[in-house]
């Protein structure tokens, strides 16, 4: 039997072409029935492009579902109160059944963000370990005190909810550090198929180094656009990263996956061979929901190229305690 994968799409929640925000409810309807695995979001509270709440997206997605998983990829947890997160974590698994993967990151490309919510930037990472170290806890329903810089205790949250499995993102040393201490995998982004077994040995030895005796699985967002007109899909992929990211695509580049299906599925094969279990596939096109159906048909391709099983997506949190 071959590797055992989760695929899945970014929901459409934020507009950098300004061609018109989906409807993250139907989007998600169609991944299911699609066959996709799980489906992401993503978190600002303000960027470069409009963009919606996240937690309220999948709250939308999980009444439009019955299967499928729904990921943060990533929630800048450092950025949001604790207790009220770890309520809406917790609603979240009841509302979806317990569907949710938790990818938690820090975030930080936009300082203003954090400005606005009276959280200083440099303090996001304490900020984002304290609230792991304690949600374990209050996901049980049990009382906890957040850690400083925090510093906030936090009465019984009930009901209490089964923990969803944590998967932390960010491409830092400190963000695998982080991974390796608290998580089921880790979520990269802007890696290629080539920088993936440095990660991956560097998440060995840091699980090693905290007495674990399996390390992280790993995760990245691969940013795709299924196309025959590689010089149309080219530009498309250009409009979408100096919408999102003010980058320029040559700087990026080598990230991408832009050109026909099989062109896609060999890339995607690359990144399984080094290691890969859990792929978020992340549209870089005008409107993204317009390209499921072709990610589908990448997805099934990719899985009977290598022979995959269903990937179990993580051990509960706080499985390193």
């Amino acid at each position: 039997m071959g590797p055992a994968l989760a695929v899945g799409p970014q929901l459409p929640i934020f507009d950098p072409t300004g061609t018109g925000l989906m409807n993250p409810a139907e989007a998600a309807r169609a991944a299911e029935e699609l066959g996709f695995d799980i489906a992401f979001v993503g978190d600002h509270l303000a960027f470069n492009p409009p963009w919606l709440e996240c937690i309220a997206c999948l709250a939308a997605a999980s009444a439009s579902t019955k299967r499928l998983m729904l990921g943060t990829s990533v929630v800048l947890a450092a950025m949001r109160e604790p207790a009220w997160l770890a309520k809406q974590i917790a609603t979240l698994q009841f509302l979806s059944g317990g569907r949710l993967l938790l990818g938690v990151g820090v975030g930080g490309e936009n300082p203003a963000e954090w400005e606005a919510v009276g959280v200083p930037v440099r303090e996001r990472g304490r900020r984002t370990d304290a609230f792991l170290e304690a949600l374990p806890r209050l996901l049980e329903g049990r009382p906890a005190r957040v850690g400083a810089p925090v510093d906030l205790p936090i009465p019984e949250l009930r009901p209490a909810a089964e923990p969803p499995p944590l998967w932390i993102g960010g491409r830092s040393d400190a963000a695998l550090r982080r991974a390796a201490r608290f998580a089921d995998g880790w979520l990269g982004a802007f890696v290629d198929a080539g920088g993936v077994p440095r990660h991956r040995e560097r998440l060995g030895e840091l699980a090693r180094q905290a007495g674990h005796t399996e390390a992280p699985r790993i995760g990245v967002s691969v940013f795709i656009n299924v196309c025959d007109d590689i010089a149309g899909g080219r530009e498309e992929a250009r409009a979408y990263f100096e919408g999102l990211y003010r980058l320029p695509l040559e700087r990026v580049e080598r990230y991408c996956l832009i050109g026909p299906p099989e062109h896609v599925v060999e890339g995607l094969v690359r990144y399984v061979e080094a290691g890969v279990s859990l792929f978020t596939l992340v549209a870089v096109a005008p409107r993204p929901f317009a390209q499921y159906e072709a990610l589908a048909a990448v997805r099934a391709a990719l899985l009977g190229a290598v022979g995959a099983a269903p990937l179990e997506l993580g051990r509960p949190l706080g499985c390193w305690e």
